[in-house]
């Protein structure tokens, strides 16, 4: 009933907040002008989205499929849904381009959200609520279901100004990114489905920005997750001897407390930036022996633990880092061991740090700063995401991955009561993603024209994908006209080629490599 008036209410002033939001609008983003009807109704369709409650612990994820679906098919897109874990669908959406042979670019977000403390909430939480000031609560507003929704508007916006890209663009809602991703971005990423689409670069979700720039980040924190254990003997609670498992793991927790001083200090001494120190906390701690009412308070326990969120740069030394944990901060000697409940690979697969290049050498680093000028937006330096995203997964394959959230002033309250987004930023994140996807789409050279000759398009391929390109070749057989020729004659042309078997590709001879 609460969501139905909310509903009611909303549409009785929609217009006159749209009006206000159209006429900070100091340039179009397409030919043709965006009048108040087709942005009353690109709100209603994010408000739609916002109320399909796909929140954990328990996201129910067919109706947000089937929403999806019809909006794909709203705009003529190709769809499919993928699904790696039972009843955890992923869909797929592809804007086929001109050359589809050129490497795609894909924008990817989340459809799961993180769960609501209802009491906590000004609005309710999943009726997608429009105030006097514009100002949309639900959960995901920021998190990420106006990206999602943006990337389509966007597309709307470009079809209607009669935009074709030349490379394919794929947009992919996945889910569980907020419970670690691993049946939804992560499976994407490994599977033979994902490789079939050469996918060059990826644009996922950033943060909000209190002032008027935006954020981007080219990098994220690693998780390492870790329980330290200590061991001791028990005894009379009235006893006092030494080696007990408390004293044992206090010692731990010290040595914890003294590095995260250290990086605490170096934060607040305003020399590098949070995204650049290893954060350290200690989430819980379990001793004791439990009673129905408590614990036994006269017992000492002969077993203690404590449980840490660890956060590493992406630069960082992984293994003196280990080797500090498991040598100085828990060492055997002590009674102490540690477990790694999570521990996140901190190279991608050909041994380089998991950060994309934001240097002029990168031509999609370009293309995106200029798209967002172009769009009449400001950009903030590039930063480290210190929470996870779906970004690490793109990296861990070598393929750069920018996290990009469109939203200028605008109070960070991802995972917070009240989350909220401002319409006027709504609509403007949409202009935004038209020019990322024109510039992204195209190709074009590092000055913003429009340049499709062949040696540019290779550069914007992954290096790995482009040695792909090349086994494949070699190991045809093809004709001169680069076509596929089977016949003997031609086969026994070609010498034995030694190079290893491309996963997902099978090639018509045998090749290896060392």
């Amino acid at each position: 009933m609460a969501d139905s008036l909310d509903s009611r209410m909303d549409c009785v002033h929609l217009v006159g907040v749209l009006l206000l939001a159209l006429l900070s609008f100091s340039q179009l983003s397409t030919a043709a002008a965006v009048d108040t009807e087709q942005c009353e109704w690109a709100v209603t369709r994010f408000q739609d989205y916002l109320r399909i409650r796909t929140v954990h612990p328990t996201p129910d994820y067919l109706p947000v499929t089937k929403f999806l679906i019809q909006q794909a098919q709203s705009l003529s897109l190709d769809s499919k849904i993928l699904e790696f874990a039972p009843s955890k669908p992923i869909v797929l959406m592809t804007w086929t381009g001109t050359d589809p042979e050129l490497a795609s670019v894909m924008f990817n977000s989340h459809t799961d959200v993180v769960p609501v403390e209802l009491s906590k909430w000004k609005h309710p939480p999943f009726a997608a609520h429009m105030d006097d000031e514009g100002n949309i609560f639900a959960r995901g507003s920021q998190d990420m279901k106006s990206v999602g929704m943006q990337y389509l508007e966007a597309v709307r916006n470009l079809m209607d100004a009669g935009f074709v890209p030349l490379r394919s663009v794929h947009f992919s809602y996945v889910p569980d990114e907020e419970v670690g991703g691993a049946d939804g971005a992560e499976a994407f990423v490994e599977s033979h489905e994902f490789e079939e689409l050469d996918v060059a670069v990826v644009v996922d979700e950033g943060m909000a920005s209190m002032d008027d720039s935006y954020r981007v980040f080219n990098r994220e924190k690693i998780l390492w997750s870790f329980v330290i254990k200590a061991v001791g003997s028990p005894g009379h609670g009235s006893r006092l001897f030494e080696g007990m498992a408390v004293d044992n793991l206090r010692e731990a927790l010290n040595r914890v407390a003294a590095f995260r001083e250290r990086q605490l200090n170096v934060l607040k001494a305003g020399e590098v930036a949070e995204g650049d120190v290893v954060s350290i906390n200690n989430v819980f701690l379990k001793a004791g022996t439990p009673t129905p009412t408590g614990f036994v308070m006269n017992m000492q326990p002969s077993q203690a633990e404590a449980g840490f969120d660890m956060r590493l740069p992406p630069e960082v030394d992984a293994d003196a880092l280990e080797k500090l944990i498991t040598e100085e901060w828990a060492p055997a000697s002590h009674n102490l061991s540690v477990h790694f409940v999570s521990k996140q690979q901190v190279r991608d697969e050909n041994g380089k740090p998991l950060i994309t290049s934001i240097e002029d050498s990168n031509p999609w680093w370009v293309l995106l700063k200029n798209a967002i000028t172009q769009s009449g937006g400001k950009l903030h330096i590039p930063e480290t995401r210190t929470g996870a995203s779906d970004c690490r997964f793109s990296r861990r394959k070598g393929i750069p991955a920018f996290g990009f959230s469109p939203m200028s002033n605008t109070p960070n309250l991802m995972h917070a009561h009240d989350e909220f987004l401002n319409v006027e930023e709504y609509l403007k994140g949409i202009k935004v993603y038209e020019e990322i996807i024109k510039a992204f789409s195209g190709p074009h050279d590092a000055d913003g024209h429009l340049d499709t000759s062949r040696s540019f398009c290779e550069k914007l391929r992954p290096v790995s994908c482009r040695n792909k390109e090349i086994i494949k070749a070699f190991s045809g057989p093809h004709d001169r006209r680069k076509l596929v020729d089977t016949t003997r004659s031609f086969r026994e042309k070609l010498r034995p080629v030694s190079c290893r078997n491309l996963s997902g590709f099978l090639p018509m001879k045998s090749i290896f490599t060392s």
